[in-house]
């Protein structure tokens, strides 16, 4: 069960804090994993992200911020990560609330999407470029019960998700509300 809430240890003398903002999610299992996917691109998981154009790129609070899904045998789950000095500690969060909201609020516009299934698309055929990666994919499908053919259902997701979808699965799972904060 997620432990939503906050929590803030202060570390005496320190100039930055760690932010991380996360809940527990699903694995490649769920229905929503391969459209999630996408909407975690959007967000955080590319240079382009949407987290590190405001908090980086707009705000300067940061030399990074991400997101990312993780999973397990039942279980996964999407983390925000970032470090940032501690006078801006609040605004971050700030910042990182208003672009889940956003998310949640408005459709994503079609150049940006166009982008992100790009990208995406390209990371897939880099993912799988030579032996050893191709044996990588296989055993990240075959531990969840998938077979290779999982990558083609991925392709299928990344070309058919609509700004409408990403809107919808930003309202069901992006909440900040339904968040575990630790700084």
């Amino acid at each position: 069960k997620n432990a939503v809430g906050s929590k803030h240890i202060e570390k005496e003398g320190a100039l930055q804090s760690a932010i991380r903002v996360g809940r527990t999610l699903f694995n490649k299992m769920h229905p929503d994993y391969l459209d999630f996917l996408v909407l975690n691109t959007i967000l955080g998981d590319y240079f382009g992200s949407r987290l590190m154009s405001n908090i980086r790129e707009d705000k300067g609070y940061t030399y990074g911020i991400g997101s990312m899904v993780a999973e397990f045998n039942n279980t996964g789950y999407f983390l925000i990560a970032t470090e940032v000095g501690k006078d801006v500690r609040e605004k971050a969060l700030e910042e990182i609330s208003n672009e889940l909201e956003r998310l949640q609020t408005e459709l994503v516009a079609n150049e940006e999407l166009i982008l992100v299934q790009n990208y995406m698309r390209g990371q897939l055929l880099k993912s799988a470029d030579g032996p050893y990666a191709m044996t990588d994919l296989y055993l990240s499908a075959a531990l969840q019960g998938k077979d290779l053919d999982f990558y083609n259902e991925a392709l299928n997701s990344i070309n058919a998700i609509t700004p409408e979808r990403i809107k919808e699965l930003a309202k069901k799972y992006l909440n900040w509300q339904d968040m575990t904060i630790v700084t």
